[in-house]
């Protein structure tokens, strides 16, 4: 009888311990899925500028008047901002500059992540025939 009743005191000890580490568990897992998502936006955002790089480059190649007039319309479109633009005979350089989301940089901030302004660099110009052949 002694021994059954041990056993009783020690289990009653222990109830709703499963309870407060559930509740721990799902914090925790709650916590890495945000960090995964704004992980995951700031990638997809980054992937975004250098796509506007790579066009605002191009457009600037294929224009005859004024290239970075032209690569920073095109740039303005894709809503990024153009901060240079150098051209050497047919070639455009570009780079181009977002901002990040407040809320995915205030998140990955606070995971030691630092995340400021995207930017990404683009060249674009005619082929070049001689490494070619």
């Amino acid at each position: 009888m002694k021994r059954s009743s041990k056993v009783a005191l020690h289990r009653d000890h222990e109830k709703g311990s499963g309870t407060v580490l559930g509740i721990a568990l799902i914090g925790v897992i709650s916590m890495l899925g945000f960090v995964a998502v704004a992980q995951a936006q700031a990638t997809l955002l980054s992937h975004s500028v250098q796509g506007a790089a790579d066009l605002s480059a191009i457009a600037g190649a294929q224009s005859f008047s004024d290239p970075c007039a032209r690569a920073e319309s095109i740039a303005s479109l894709n809503r990024v901002r153009l901060t240079r633009c150098f051209v050497d005979g047919a070639d455009v350089s570009v780079e181009v500059e977002a901002a990040t989301p407040s809320l995915v940089a205030k998140l990955l901030n606070r995971f030691g992540l630092t995340v400021n302004n995207l930017r990404a660099v683009a060249t674009a110009g005619p082929p070049d025939f001689a490494s070619v052949l």
